[in-house]
């Protein structure tokens, strides 16, 4: 499998405000492939396919407002049935982290998969500045540990009704 995402595109799409990608949209479309845009009120999305490849391909900026960048990206990727190895919780884990590695702690990663009869469906979901690195987890974890370890216990109280 080709690599589905790029970091300088990720980075792009998060600096455009919605007028910005309304315009720019249609660069999305890559030559030989068979482009549609779809207007949203939140955002256009732009989906692509290749006929020689049988594969497609969505994107669609979500923006919250005409003058921010966008709160959520999602990013669709279509094969014929049968081109992906089975999809099991460890290879989605596995591409997903993937992901997350090519564009680094600034973006949190979701993946979504789905099969049809007709087609099978990596999308993902991307969120600027909402990915807390590892070690900034270990460190809440043991900062909130420390924190219960200093409080006293709290004494029950005996009611009697």
């Amino acid at each position: 499998m080709e690599q589905i995402i790029c970091k300088q595109e990720v980075d792009h799409l998060f600096s455009l405000t919605k007028s910005q990608w309304q315009t720019e949209s249609v660069k999305f479309v890559a030559p030989g492939s068979v482009g549609k845009t779809t207007e949203s009120t939140s955002g256009n999305l732009v989906a692509a396919y290749d006929p020689s490849t049988g594969i497609g391909r969505f994107t669609q900026p979500l923006y919250p407002n005409e003058n921010e960048p966008p709160a959520l990206v999602i990013m669709g990727f279509y094969y014929p049935p049968g081109s992906l190895p089975p999809m099991t919780a460890e290879l989605q884990k596995d591409i997903e982290t993937l992901v997350q590695t090519e564009l680094g702690d600034d973006y949190s990663v979701q993946l979504r998969y789905s099969k049809t009869q007709d087609h099978e469906c990596i999308e993902l979901q991307l969120r600027q500045g909402q990915h807390e690195s590892t070690w900034s987890r270990i460190q809440n974890i043991m900062q909130k540990g420390a924190t219960e370890q200093q409080q006293p216990p709290q004494k029950k109280k005996d009611t009697l009704h």
